[in-house]
Formats: structure tokens, sequence, C-alpha cells
């Protein structure tokens, strides 16, 4: 799982989410849709989650090792990321 938190916002707005995934080059190669954020005061604690495990399934998204990023997009501005690293699964010993 992947989750951001997001914090502030100005007060009776909607925020409209998304997640965006990065290649080792920086290239997109899968965007999700997240939910729309309504802020109802100034400061407010919104946690958004998104299953990493479909994308781990589909081999046609990710090609292979290498460092992928998540990023976090409000409003079509990206506000944060994360790195993180595929390796390949080790081989038993003998095979």
């Amino acid at each position: 799982m992947f989750f951001a938190a997001l914090v502030g916002g100005q007060p009776s707005k909607v925020y409209a989410t998304k997640f965006v995934l990065r290649d080792p080059e920086g290239a997109s190669i899968a965007e999700s849709v997240g939910p729309d954020v309504p802020f109802t005061t100034q400061i407010k604690r919104v946690n958004l989650p998104i299953a990493l495990k479909p994308l781990s399934d589909a081999s046609d998204i990710i090609k292979g090792p290498g460092k992928y990023r998540m990023e976090v997009v409000i409003q079509d501005e990206p506000i944060g990321s994360a790195e993180f690293e595929i390796i390949p699964a080790p081989q038993q010993p003998g095979i």
C-alpha cells in the first residue's frame, strides 16, 4: 500500500486527487484517480491509500527492476512523491 496524508486546504473547497506512477526514466506509466477531498475548515487531515498489488501483477506496466516513483497530484499539480525500488526475487540455491 501507498499512503498520502493531506493537511490543510481552503475552507469549503474540494480538491481533485490522483496518483501517478513513474518509471526509472521518469515517464508516467500508470495513473489512478483518487477521491475528491473536501475541506470544511482550514486545517484537516485526510489519508489517501492506494494499493500497489495490482501494479506488481501488471507486467505491461512494470518493465523490470529499478527505482520507481509514486506522485500525489492535487488539482493537476504534483505536491509530493515517494521513491521505491523494485528488485528481482532471489533465486533458490541450486535452481
